[in-house]
């Protein structure tokens, strides 16, 4: 099991009013479907932060 100190929680969204409002101030990643290999280079650098 991964130690908790690791563990992301990282929001993935298209409409921010589908995010509950405990999670705006982690809000990163916005999926657009037009612009689908930006949005996965996007979270890739997320992850490794």
């Amino acid at each position: 099991m991964r130690k908790r100190s690791i563990l992301k929680i990282i929001p993935i969204y298209e409409d921010k009013n589908n995010i509950p409002v405990f999670l705006w101030q982690l809000l990163n990643v916005i999926c657009a479907r037009d612009k689908f290999e930006s949005f996965i280079e996007k979270l890739y650098e997320v992850i490794l932060r």
